[in-house]
């Protein structure tokens, strides 16, 4: 699942997708993916709109607006186009794809699933202002969203939908989907710097904290595993490519599949790297970011980056992009409450930007329901990273921060380790 923008992000709780049997050929050189669908032709149903491709059978709401059913139906020809030429075409089925849609008063939600027999499902909840097809990031993040549910049906049969994968099940599609889309021109160069900047940077954010362990998520944490295992992509990528010129994730996972381990063995997925002298030390540091509990595995994840050859611009301060603004409210709370009260902060299908208090007792100040808006008088969700910065600030000088809620302010004790955000980085030079 690949879930993006705005005040709510549905993501994928209950896993996206089931290993199935489904093995692709490879072909024996990438071809060009195609620029456009071939003609939508209707079929008669008085229930939800059905209509079929060349590429795929389509289920779509019937409120569904029009500029959405034609974008997604033109981003499942182009990304199916793309992974083909790149990996192989699927067995059969035919992929069929499910869209729903919906509206909601404030906000978006942005999410979807992959399921075995070639099944893509995805949901959309827009605010009536960005139903009308005008925002250019809403876009961008439909693109990615079919991007992601695509590039399942090619990594699925290989990846389980364990914990302990997890990083792998979701963080390899996610991956993909960047690559397929400034391949097909939906993403330009600067978009995808700034894509792989944002992830790096998340997931430093999440690593910094060292109860976060990879392999077994808690309940809200669930975006560490896209962003990390998109990151560790992007590390042995680059390292790969250090020694292949014009190599990129998706002919280094060719190189994965072609070895006799199966890349559910988490080491097999480094075993290309790790052939290739000068890049063990990368392999070896991304490989303890997905497997080790080590705490400060931030530092790793840049040294994972930094030895591959990627370079790295460090950015301490804002403007941040939004993105990572947003996706900083949760990591932001782990870090500076105590953590008693962090244990009893829930979500709501780990997807929820703004935790909440599950418990009473174990949150000075505050009871059972609270939902956190603020951190030091800086609102969560919209500005989670410049909240985090201020209310470290906060510890540092009073060991306290003021959060907000239900419309007022609670003073609540900081954790005795508080700790500061890792600094934003810009990568530099990526394949």
């Amino acid at each position: 699942m690949r879930a993006a923008v705005a005040l709510a992000v549905a993501a994928c709780a209950s896993g996206c997708a089931s290993p199935s049997s489904r093995v692709p050929s490879r072909p024996a050189q990438p071809i060009a993916a195609p620029a456009a669908p071939p003609p939508i032709v209707p079929a008669a149903s008085e229930g939800p709109l059905t209509f079929e491709t060349a590429t795929a059978r389509f289920f779509v709401d019937a409120g569904t607006p029009a500029w959405l059913r034609d974008r997604v139906t033109t981003d499942v020809a182009s990304s199916f186009g793309f992974y083909t030429a790149r990996l192989g075409p699927v067995s059969s089925p035919k992929a069929t794809v499910h869209l729903s849609f919906g509206t909601r008063p404030h906000g978006r939600s942005i999410g979807g699933e992959a399921h075995a027999g070639n099944v893509v499902v995805m949901r959309l909840e827009l605010e009536p202002e960005a139903a009308g097809g005008k925002d250019v990031a809403l876009d961008l993040a439909v693109d990615e969203l079919v991007a992601h549910e695509a590039a399942h049906l090619w990594a699925d049969p290989y990846v389980g939908g364990g914990k302990s994968l997890l990083w792998l099940h979701e963080g390899l599609p996610d991956a993909f989907a960047l690559r397929a889309l400034r391949a097909m021109g939906a993403m330009s160069d600067a978009q995808y710097r700034t894509a792989v900047s944002d992830a790096a940077s998340e997931c430093a954010m999440w690593l910094s904290d060292p109860r976060t362990d990879l392999s077994d998520l808690p309940p809200g944490h669930t975006r560490a595993a896209y962003v990390c295992g998109a990151t560790v992509g992007l590390a042995v990528e680059a390292g790969f490519a250090s020694a292949q010129p014009g190599a990129d994730l998706l002919s280094y996972w060719l190189a994965v599949l072609a070895r006799p381990v199966p890349p559910t063995a988490t080491h097999a997925f480094f075993a290309p790297l790790t052939l290739i002298p000068a890049q063990r030390d990368a392999a070896a540091a991304a490989d303890v970011v997905v497997s080790s509990r080590e705490p400060h595995l931030d530092a790793m994840i840049r040294r994972a980056l930094t030895e591959a050859g990627l370079r790295l611009g460090d950015r301490p301060s804002g403007p941040f992009p939004d993105a990572y603004e947003q996706h900083a409210s949760v990591p932001a709370a782990s870090a500076l409450l105590p953590l008693a009260c962090v244990a009893a902060l829930a979500f709501d299908g780990d997807s929820e930007v703004l935790p909440r208090v599950a418990l009473d007792g174990a949150c000075p100040g505050l009871v059972k329901g609270d939902r956190l808006e603020s951190l030091a008088g800086i609102p969560l969700g919209p500005k989670g990273a410049t909240a985090w910065d201020a209310g470290y600030a906060s510890c540092q000088s009073r060991r306290a921060v003021d959060v907000g809620v239900r419309g007022t302010t609670v003073t609540v004790p900081c954790d005795p380790a508080a700790r500061a955000r890792p600094a934003y980085f810009d990568v530099q030079g990526a394949p």
